[in-house]
This record gives C-alpha cells, structure tokens and sequence, in this order.
C-alpha cells in the first residue's frame, strides 16, 4: 500500500505500552521508509561532527528554540498556558514544554530534509497523549497543527490486557503511588478515544486507527 496524497511524512501514535518502538522497524519496511532517529537527526543539523558528549545538549537546544519559532508568540502561548494548568510537577512541566516543542522541529526537519517517506515514533500526532494526566486536555489549536503538511498517522491498536501486562512488568515513568496502572491505563485509553475521534475528521483517508503490524 503506497502512502495516499503523497504524504512522506509518517507518524506513530496510540497508548504507552501499544508496541510503536518494534513497530517502527516493520512500518519503515512496510512503507519503505527511513526512520527518524537520532542518527538521522544528528547528520540533519551537522551535529555528528561534534563530540559525542555535546550532541544530545546541542539537539535539544536546536530543538527547544526552532519549536518556538515555528509555532510562533499565539500557539507558544497557547501551549505554555496549557501545560501551566496541568496540574503537574515543575519539572514535568518543563519536560512536557520540552517535549512538545521538539515535535514541531522534528516534523519540520523531516519535511525539509527528506525526498521519500521517513517514520516518526511519536511526532505531533501523539500530543492527546502526553495530556492524558493533565488536569486539561491537549488544546485542538496544537494537537491539529501540523504546519509543513499533515502526516499519514498510524495508531496501533492498544489491547488492554497485553498493555496492562507490559506496564505491570517494565513500569513507566508516569507510574506512582496516584498514577497506578489502572488509573493511568483508564485516562490513556479515554485519550485513545478522544484521539480517534479527532482525527478520523481531520485526517480523514490520512488516519490509520487499530493498526497490527504483524498482520
């Protein structure tokens, strides 16, 4: 299956613990795609000619600034609002800052940077999530905003009982005396349907829900 309205930007999204590391390799070959990985990053803002121990503080300061500017003084301000009254810890506030603007970089390295499909592991697409324990949701204003061209997104199909089994047995970083699997499967998989719903309208024929990928 080729990718439809010649999109090359492909994302994978859906609950912690779905499988979307192992997926990657499978969709790559599938879509006959590169994969976005640090790597490919690095050679993308001539970063692999740095020592290796300055790589990874230079990325993620590239990263953290050209997010900023590509989502402009309104929608920097939306998501700094958002994060504000998440009701999280400061440190996961900045992280979540952190995170968030380094989607946009990455996507638009990605668009700009590639003449064929290339796979991201949790680009844009994936923000619902990353709000799925914020006292707000993911505003719509960025979870919708793709600025260099909507993607093919890919959700895998989150099977309760096996992802309940991998959280119990690998843990999270979300995981806490409040934040138990339970409580924290519940509200990812009320995400997962909040997400579906929002994408199948906007992405339409771009959106891929429930994917397998050894099927």
């Amino acid at each position: 299956m080729g990718l439809k309205n010649n999109v090359f930007i492909i994302e994978l999204t859906g609950v912690p613990c779905a499988g979307k590391s192992k997926a990657v390799a499978s969709i790559a070959l599938k879509y006959k795609a590169r994969i976005c990985d640090y790597n490919w990053l690095h050679k993308q803002l001539a970063l692999d000619e740095l020592p290796l121990y300055l790589r990874a503080s230079a990325r993620e300061i590239y990263l953290f600034g050209y997010g900023i500017k590509i989502l402009g003084y309104r929608k920097f301000f939306v998501l700094f609002r958002a994060v504000w009254r998440s009701g999280w810890t400061f440190f996961r506030k900045l992280n979540v800052m952190r995170n968030v603007l380094a989607k946009y970089s990455i996507h638009f390295i990605a668009s700009s940077s590639c003449t064929g499909p290339i796979v991201i592991d949790e680009g844009i697409s994936h923000l619902p999530f990353i709000f799925s324990t914020s006292k707000v949701e993911c505003p719509e204003e960025l979870a919708l905003y793709f600025p260099f061209g909507s993607p093919l997104v890919i959700k895998l199909d989150g099977q309760p009982e096996l992802i309940r089994q991998r959280l119990s047995e690998r843990g999270h970083k979300m995981l806490s005396s409040y934040w138990t699997v339970d409580r924290f499967l519940k509200v990812n998989f009320q995400t997962d349907i909040k997400q579906t719903l929002l994408f199948e309208n906007f992405l339409k024929s771009n959106f891929i829900k429930n994917y397998q990928p050894n099927v």
